[in-house]
């Protein structure tokens, strides 16, 4: 009897409220039928995690690699296109005055940034920036008075700005318009609600925009903003009139665009009936052949629907 009772004290004990909560588990675990078939409630359970555990993969798989190659494409064809306009003395790049959106206006080059031959558009919305780092329109090109800013994005689309952090003090960046070649010194790195002065009289600033990296928390939603200031190494050009003032709110660092809501909501639906569609047709025809198909249009809208879905986004993360 002692024996026994030694035994049990050597053994370890349970807190009865982990005792209690193991036991909910326990009752709370699915039970299967007679015919090994878990209940409908449990299968749609199950079933929404597998849809949502693939959807966050999806979301990862766009995010750092499809949407890069998409970006690599579109500089590819911009790149080309530049180039083309660059040599010609007679259709160089636009250098003033009211731009068409997403028009190539200038190659900007930072090798200690990871900038090398990237082509810089005109406009800042999440669209724009989409195919690589945009010029804000209400500011001046690069090589003329004023101070002239350049966004890009840090992590997604290839992520062309994310290592803009990097540029220390006395860093080069070269910018070539359809005036020139322009070098930049960097002065500074500064962060937002950092003070700053405006250059002097005549003289040219280049500003780098993008979202805050580092961290993971930073790296998968940035919410900050860093710039880096460099100031022009060299004689300026003079600024055809005709420049906006401003620019809307969708423009502005760290902003997404709500213009694509509408064209959303179709691809959406579009994506639910083809998958509804396809389940109906796989019950009446041969599932392989309808998988397949089923497959292959469901993943291209689903690309395009993501694509869309992107533009609601900070415009720099």
């Amino acid at each position: 009897m002692t024996g026994m009772a030694f035994d049990r004290l050597d053994q370890p004990t349970r807190p009865v409220a982990v005792t209690a909560v193991i036991r909910r588990l326990r009752s709370a675990r699915p039970s299967f039928d007679s015919h090994g078939v878990l209940p409908r409630g449990w299968a749609v359970a199950r079933l929404l995690t597998i849809v949502v555990a693939l959807l966050c993969l999806w979301l990862i798989v766009f995010g750092f690699l499809l949407s890069s190659i998409e970006e690599r494409r579109a500089q590819i064809t911009l790149y080309a296109g530049l180039r083309e306009e660059l040599a010609d003395p007679e259709v160089y790049p636009p250098i003033g005055g009211l731009i068409p959106a997403a028009k190539p206006v200038a190659l900007i080059n930072a090798p200690e940034g990871g900038l090398h031959d990237v082509v810089v558009v005109e406009g800042t919305s999440s669209a724009e920036l989409r195919s690589g780092p945009g010029h804000k329109r209400d500011t001046p090109m690069p090589g003329q008075p004023g101070i002239s800013e350049i966004f890009g994005r840090s992590t997604t689309f290839g992520g062309p700005f994310g290592g803009i952090a990097g540029l220390k003090i006395g860093s080069k960046i070269s910018v070539v318009t359809g005036q020139g070649t322009f070098e930049y010194v960097v002065e500074r790195l500064r962060y937002r609600g950092d003070p700053i002065s405006p250059p002097a009289a005549g003289a040219s600033r280049l500003t780098l925009v993008t979202s805050e990296g580092g961290g993971w928390r930073s790296g998968w939603a940035p919410s900050s903003t860093i710039y880096v200031d460099a100031v022009l190494d060299g004689k300026t050009q003079v600024a055809p009139p005709g420049r906006p003032s401003y620019v809307p709110e969708n423009e502005q660092p760290m902003h997404g665009s709500t213009g694509g809501l509408a064209s959303l909501v179709l691809w959406l639906e579009a994506l639910v009936a083809v998958v509804v569609l396809s389940f109906w047709a796989a019950r009446r025809w041969k599932r392989l052949p309808v998988a397949l198909l089923g497959g292959v249009c469901a993943l291209a809208l689903l690309w395009i629907t993501t694509d869309v879905a992107s533009g609601l986004l900070p415009n720099l993360i």
